[in-house]
């Protein structure tokens, strides 16, 4: 993957984090080991922004190749979970993006049980209506004021 699909998955990582309007110490752990990861430096962080909210989530994702599709799939499957709890913005936010790589419902379910690693089920469905369009410029804000680690 290069440097440019890399911070591309990063944006949709960090839109996933932010969408219950809530960056979770854990999450921001998570972000700042996949920056690291990626081998984006902090001082850099401002690069993953925009952030890719759910509206634009599913360009986004179509827009990589198969395989940074697959492994995008995986790290935002595992971001949701990094706090131990899967918000019902990030359930829809990861739907929306599972359709893209044919991830049905029960998959989808099944692999956030394991990243959760638990065996109850999920107890909500994703709501019919979308969030607040609003959390996205409070939710960027909040990101992106956030202590960087050195």
């Amino acid at each position: 993957m290069d440097d440019a699909l890399r911070r591309q998955v990063c944006r949709l990582i960090a839109g996933l984090v932010v969408s219950d309007d809530d960056l979770d110490e854990k999450e921001e752990a998570f972000l700042e080991r996949l920056l690291a990861r990626f081998g984006i430096p902090s001082s850099e962080r401002d690069t993953i922004f925009p952030i890719v909210d759910r509206a634009d989530a599913t360009e986004a994702m179509k827009a990589l190749p198969p395989e940074a599709q697959q492994e995008a799939m995986t790290l935002l499957i595992e971001a949701a979970a990094a706090d131990g709890k899967i918000a019902p913005e990030e359930q829809v936010y990861l739907a929306t993006v599972a359709a893209v790589v044919n991830l049905d419902e029960a998959m989808l379910n099944s692999k956030i049980q394991a990243a959760l690693g638990s065996s109850v089920a999920l107890p909500w469905r994703p709501c019919a209506s979308p969030p607040s369009p609003s959390w996205f410029c409070c939710s960027r804000r909040a990101l992106s004021t956030l202590p960087r680690s050195t």
